[in-house]
C-alpha cells in the first residue's frame, strides 16, 4: 500500500510510475518520462502549477518533511517566488512572501549554514523580494499622494446650509439693487 499523498500514476497519461520518475520542480507532480512532463507543461500545467501553489496554505505545504528539511526550505522559497512573481500581487501577499523568506533564511542559516548554496539562493531571493515590496509600498504612497493632491485641487462641495445662505444673500443683493434702482428712477 502506498503512503497517502504519493502519486503512483503519471499526471499526464495516468501510466504507472517508477520510483525515480521525473517530477515538476514547483509542485512535485510526477510523470512517467520527460516527454509526458513537457506535453503536460504545454497543455496548461504552467498556469495550473502557479495557481496550485498560491492556493495551498503554506503551513500545510511546509509541514510534510519538517521545518528543518532542505526540501521544506526550497518549497518555502518557491512559494514566495510564485507569490512575488505572480500576476499583480497585492501588498499583503508581498508582505507575507517576505515574511516567509525571512523565516526561511533564518532557518537555512541555522540548519545549513551561511555558505550553503540553498542558503545563498534564499538570501538573494529575500533581498530581491524586499526590493519588490519597497517598490510596491512607494507606488502605493505615490498613488495616495496623487489622490490627496487631486482632492485638494477640486472645489469643496458646499453643504446644503451654505448653499441656502448663498442663495438668500444673492436674493437680498438683488432686492437691494432693485430698491436702489427704483430710488434712482424716482429721483
Amino acid at each position: 500500500m502506498d503512503a497517502p499523498g504519493i502519486l503512483t500514476t503519471c499526471a499526464a497519461c495516468a501510466a504507472p510510475l517508477a520510483h525515480d520518475a521525473p517530477r515538476c520542480v514547483r509542485c512535485k507532480l510526477r510523470y512517467c518520462n520527460a516527454t509526458c512532463q513537457h506535453d503536460h507543461w504545454r497543455r496548461g500545467h504552467k498556469q495550473m502549477c502557479k495557481s496550485l501553489l498560491r492556493k495551498i496554505p503554506p503551513a500545510r505545504m511546509f509541514s510534510v518533511f519538517g521545518e528543518n528539511n532542505e526540501i521544506t526550505l526550497t518549497m518555502r522559497l518557491v512559494y514566495a517566488q510564485v507569490v512575488i512573481l505572480g500576476p499583480s500581487p497585492t501588498l499583503a501577499a508581498l508582505c507575507k512572501a517576505v515574511s516567509t523568506l525571512e523565516d526561511t533564511a533564518r532557518i537555512a542559516r541555522r540548519v545549513l549554514g551561511g555558505a550553503h548554496p540553498s542558503t545563498e539562493r534564499i538570501e538573494v531571493a529575500l533581498r530581491k523580494s524586499r526590493a519588490v515590496l519597497r517598490a510596491g509600498e512607494e507606488s502605493l504612497r505615490a498613488r495616495e499622494e496623487s489622490l490627496r493632491a487631486r482632492e485638494e485641487s477640486l472645489p469643496r462641495a458646499e453643504t446644503a446650509g451654505s448653499f441656502q445662505r448663498a442663495s438668500e444673500e444673492k436674493l437680498r443683493t438683488r432686492r437691494i439693487v432693485s430698491v436702489a434702482d427704483r430710488f434712482r428712477q424716482d429721483g
